[in-house]
């Protein structure tokens, strides 16, 4: 994709990237994983003309969701996404990466430490400082 100038990657994350839960570290520990990996990603290739996007969901509506609600008992919410919803606005937002919160504008923390555009400007700041000590590559 970087040679050709062109494409992107769309990874699917979980609020969960923002911090830790009960019976949830492994699950919390992966999704904040992906959301460094999609940050750093995006500073190495937005510049080469490949979006990166990592896409951090709520509740979406999934049969495993739905097993899992099923089996604690738990009645399904009205607001949980939808997969389609959840393609269509993953490949919009696709070009505005390197994060977009599920149902926010890219100025507004909601539910994250901090908006997407805050740290988009954090990620350039961070990636300014690795460049000049890793070099170009």
């Amino acid at each position: 994709m970087r040679e050709r100038r062109r494409g992107g990657l769309l990874l699917v994350n979980s609020g969960a990237c923002y911090g830790g839960g009960s019976f949830m570290a492994a699950y919390c520990g992966s999704k904040a994983f992906e959301l460094c990996f999609a940050e750093a990603l995006w500073a190495e290739l937005h510049g080469h003309g490949v979006h990166v996007l990592t896409l951090v969901l709520g509740k979406t509506d999934t049969p495993a969701h739905r097993a899992l609600l099923a089996a604690k008992g738990v009645p399904v919410p009205s607001n949980m996404a939808s997969p389609i919803e959840v393609a269509e606005i993953g490949l919009a937002q696709l070009p505005h990466g390197p994060v977009y919160n599920w149902g926010q504008r890219n100025d507004v923390a909601g539910y994250a430490p901090s908006s997407p555009d805050t740290r988009r400007e954090r990620i350039l700041m961070v990636d300014r400082y690795s460049r000049s000590t890793f070099g170009e590559g």
